[in-house]
């Protein structure tokens, strides 16, 4: 049984409201482009992760917009390839990745990525994550280690320096011990013949 109009025009747009809640208050930038890297989506949190103003400024854009230059030519690689074979994955692995701002400030970003189908088109969803806290936090455990790797190689040189020292004293010790002994033997002996 068919829905009356009016009914199901009202689910449809429960529907919409739904899913623009979703898109719009997500806690990450959730981006749509087609298949030829043209944005057709793009929510307020990547808006203002980019440093846009409004989703104005970048649908209808070409993603190359959000990507350093250094990375084009390689990206419209990747995404000739993603095209083929689309699949849910996250992009890049094991890669560092770097978006670009509207200021033309990088940093660094973990993306996922998903697809789907509209009236034959496709589409591919980007979710973007601004990973810059956590890359801070991975330099200064690098940096962390190789202070801590410093000092316990300083550590080692001062422990050999004493270790040398120690045997270097023992010895001497055991030289002063030696001509005491030698001493005393001497003392005794002329005592020995002192008394005869």
């Amino acid at each position: 049984m068919q829905l009356p109009l009016k009914k199901q025009e009202e689910n449809n747009k429960n529907e919409k409201n739904r899913f623009e809640a979703l898109f719009q208050f997500a806690s990450m930038g959730i981006l749509v482009a087609n298949a030829s890297g043209i944005i057709s989506m793009a929510n307020d949190f990547l808006v203002d992760l980019f440093g846009y103003t409004n989703s104005g400024e970048l649908i209808d854009s070409h993603l190359e917009k959000l990507i350093p230059n250094r990375y084009h030519k390689k990206h419209f690689h990747h995404l000739k390839q993603y095209d083929k074979n689309p699949s849910p994955r996250p992009m890049g692995v094991g890669k560092d990745l770097f978006a670009l701002k509207k200021d033309g400030t990088e940093f660094p970003v973990e993306i996922s990525l998903s697809n789907f189908k509209l009236n034959e088109e496709k589409f591919s969803i980007a979710f973007v994550s601004d990973i810059s806290k956590r890359k801070e936090i991975e330099r200064s455990i690098i940096q962390q280690k190789e202070q801590l790797a410093e000092i316990n190689t300083r550590i080692e040189e001062l422990n050999n320096d004493l270790e040398q020292k120690v045997e270097l004293r023992t010895k001497q010790l055991q030289d002063t011990l030696a001509q005491l002994q030698v001493s005393k033997d001497e003392l005794t002996n002329a005592l020995s013949k002192e008394k005869e």
